[in-house]
């Protein structure tokens, strides 16, 4: 028997434009889904996530029908009856799936298994190079389940030529796509921004607000990240700063234009998952403030398989008046019980999980305060 939720979509509250909502970007990772599960009810009332289906690293590798079942499972218990976006940023939307129906395009199946959980996912185009082999299915799902959909537009991936403009690839995705703009929350992704690169706060806007005039868009989020791929501009041993760039772009920007804007970033992580496997990643806890990640950072042996050194680590933070107390999060509880010896210390997604919680908590109330 066909249950109704699968003849009937349970709606997603669509973004609002309002500023003061937020787009946290997280993968498919047990920290990020734990960091997600144990949002508070009052947290979660303006936060809308992109949640990432990373699948294998391996481009070549089989997928299976099963792998959708439990990755569904574990996002649903994570998101609940809560909204978000569902993109598939490593894996090219042109695969498909063996299923016993045949072979499948990959969207169709990650969008039938979330269906079947009843979740309220809002799907998400790729403006570019994947974009024509995303589009029926996005087109489709969108259609199907009323929630509208997301254009993700990255920003510098790759710049345009000087016959084109941000703008008229905007306006050509949108026109491809063939459905409304008052359906549509426009996603500007700046992806990692590098210490080194400069912007020109006038030309961005300037940018920016022909991205904004293309449509009657329903939302646009500027989302982007300073946490780099690796920890090494802080020191072993040390505890450093990463300057949110992200942050101060976003304040700078959102001035300058004629509509409202979300601020959303890629919470403590490095916008671009991993594609090959390696060594075990050094300890670090990462602790956002106002302008800055404050990263806690171990020493030794990278594939040292001792953890007991996150003791101290979450010393370091507590330590630190950033430190919001460990009332604050399911994150900075986590944080203060280690520092205390109340709990044991466990593997680098037990860490990812804390500060993620933090992050999301205090960027919804910095949006809140701004």
């Amino acid at each position: 028997m066909i249950q109704a939720s699968l003849l009937q979509p349970t709606k997603a509250t669509p973004l609002p434009p309002g500023s003061d909502y937020y787009v946290p970007a997280v993968f498919d990772r047990k920290g990020e889904r734990e960091a997600i599960e144990n949002l508070s009810a009052s947290t979660w009332e303006k936060v809308v996530p992109i949640i990432h289906f990373l699948g294998p690293r391996e481009e070549k590798k089989d997928l299976t029908s099963a792998r959708f079942t439990q990755w569904s499972r574990r996002v649903a218990k994570a998101v609940g009856k809560h909204s978000f976006y569902l993109d598939l940023p490593r894996l090219s939307p042109s695969r498909t799936v063996k299923t016993g129906k045949g072979d499948v395009p990959i969207l169709d199946r990650l969008y039938e298994a979330m269906h079947k959980r009843d979740t309220n996912f809002i799907p998400v185009a790729n403006v570019g190079a994947r974009f024509e082999a995303a589009l029926n299915s996005v087109a489709d799902c969108a259609l199907a389940d009323g929630n509208g959909f997301a254009l993700r537009y990255r920003f510098r991936e790759p710049a345009p030529t000087p016959n084109e403009s941000h703008a008229g690839r905007l306006s050509s995705a949108l026109e491809k796509i063939g459905l409304e703009a008052q359906s549509a929350d426009l996603i500007i992704d700046f992806s990692y921004i590098d210490p080194d690169d400069e912007f020109d706060v006038d030309f961005l806007a300037k940018d920016l607000q022909a991205m904004f005039d293309v449509a009657a868009w329903r939302s646009v989020v500027l989302l982007g990240s300073s946490i780099p791929p690796m920890m090494s501009c802080v020191k072993e041993g040390t505890v450093g700063e990463i300057e949110r760039r992200e942050w101060s772009i976003f304040e700078d920007v959102r001035v300058k234009l004629s509509g409202p804007v979300v601020f959303g970033d890629y919470t403590i992580q490095c916008p671009t998952p991993p594609t090959k496997g390696g060594p075990s990643m050094r300890r670090t806890v990462r602790y956002t403030s106002s302008g800055a990640t404050v990263v806690a950072r171990g020493q030794g042996d990278i594939t040292e398989s001792d953890d007991s050194q996150y003791k101290e680590l979450c010393l370091s933070i507590r330590e630190r008046p950033e430190f919001c107390g460990g009332t604050y999060s399911w994150g900075d509880e986590t944080i203060a019980r280690c520092a205390e010896g109340a709990l044991r210390p466990r593997a680098q997604e037990m860490w990812r999980g804390a500060g993620t919680s933090h992050h999301i908590k205090f960027v919804r109330d910095q949006l809140q305060a701004a």
